[in-house]
């Protein structure tokens, strides 16, 4: 996996000057002074790549998330000018969810489901050390996937209380999902019965339905939120 770095390094090239002059000649006296002269004088300034709202995505958080994405998809990362939009996007729709669920006082995963879910995953990887290993392998850390999997369970549970309450699915919506969808792949000699499958219709109808609703909150909230995308990331 490609890595990147931060950009913005800067550092006072003066004081780094008078400092090599001691350094030459006393190098055992002034070697310490120096190393830690430059280490401080140096600054790390991450560029904003997007604002929304009074809130910012950095062009760091951009890169991590087409990471992690690629990580998940067992990809390696693209950082194309068309990824890092998507993957921008993606983060966008993020911080208007988050303030939302601040401004509502949505709760958040408790420790317990995060641990679980962490558990799970690290499971399809073969484990706790091999998921770490892979993490590192891509330039992340477990820090990284622990956020974005809390953010998942938090995004289920925001979605869930927001407008699963609101969806409804009749029996003829059941019933018409499994003559129109289901049926169809049965094969011959095959008997399926609409009532093996209802829960299941069900639920995957209900999830539609609110992601649609998702869809629609989000495309409100965006056309009333001021964002922002800086050209000096996304030319």
């Amino acid at each position: 996996m490609s890595s990147y770095t931060p950009t913005g390094l800067s550092g006072n090239v003066g004081d780094s000057n008078i400092l090599l002059q001691l350094l030459s000649e006393r190098p055992q006296r002034f070697l310490t002074l120096f190393l830690l002269a430059t280490t401080l004088t140096a600054t790390v300034v991450d560029r904003i790549a997007v604002v929304v709202g009074n809130q910012v995505i950095t062009e760091t958080e951009v890169q991590r998330e087409i990471a992690l994405t690629a990580f998940f998809n067992g990809e390696k990362p693209v950082y194309t000018s068309e990824e890092m939009r998507k993957a921008a996007d993606r983060l966008v729709e993020q911080k208007l969810v988050r303030r939302e669920m601040e401004m509502g006082n949505y709760p958040s995963a408790t420790e317990e489901q995060k641990n679980q879910l962490l558990a799970e995953t690290a499971k399809k990887f073969g484990g706790i050390a091999d998921l770490e290993r892979q993490l590192t392998n891509s330039a992340l850390t477990l820090a990284d996937l622990e956020q974005t999997l809390a953010w998942q369970l938090s995004l289920v549970h925001f979605i869930d209380l927001r407008f699963r309450p609101a969806i409804q699915v009749t029996a003829e919506d059941v019933q018409d999902y499994f003559r129109t969808r289901i049926l169809p792949r049965q094969k011959p000699g095959e008997t399926l019965r609409l009532a093996d499958f209802r829960q299941q219709i069900f639920q995957k109808l209900s999830a539609e339905r609110a992601d649609q609703q998702l869809d629609e909150w989000l495309k409100h909230a965006k056309s009333t939120t001021r964002i922002e995308y800086k050209k000096a990331v996304f030319p």
